[in-house]
């Protein structure tokens, strides 16, 4: 009988038998204009100094993804996300977070991205 030996997971990824990928689900902060990668799903938003934007990526070949934009700060400066090039969030080309803990969900059909949280505070 033979044992299989893996490699050792490194800081933050752990593996599980229901295919949730905590490397995936770690949040990324940012404080300024982020274009957001396939790999990632949560987004901590800073706008403290400066209105930004934080840009989503193309919804081609990247049906069934989700991305949760949070803004953490209490300023008066917006978080705008922005779907990919003319690529639309429910229609719109942007969608504005606005007030402290402002939460945006984005699931991508295919075709476009929807918003999952029609209001912007939770």
């Amino acid at each position: 009988m033979s044992v299989g030996i893996q490699a050792p997971l490194t800081l933050f990824q752990s593996q599980t038998n229901d295919g949730f990928d905590r490397q995936k689900e770690m949040p990324v902060s940012v404080a300024a204009a982020h274009t957001v990668r396939q790999s990632q799903r949560m987004i901590l938003a800073d706008a403290t100094t400066a209105p930004f934007a934080v840009t989503l990526f193309p919804v081609a070949n990247n049906a069934s993804l989700r991305v949760t934009v949070v803004k953490v700060d209490a300023s008066a400066n917006a978080v705008t996300v922005d779907g990919n090039a003319a690529e639309t969030i429910s229609g719109a080309l942007t969608h504005a977070l606005t007030a402290q803990w402002s939460v945006g969900v984005y699931y991508c059909d295919g075709s476009q991205w929807i918003n999952l949280t029609r209001n912007s505070l939770l």
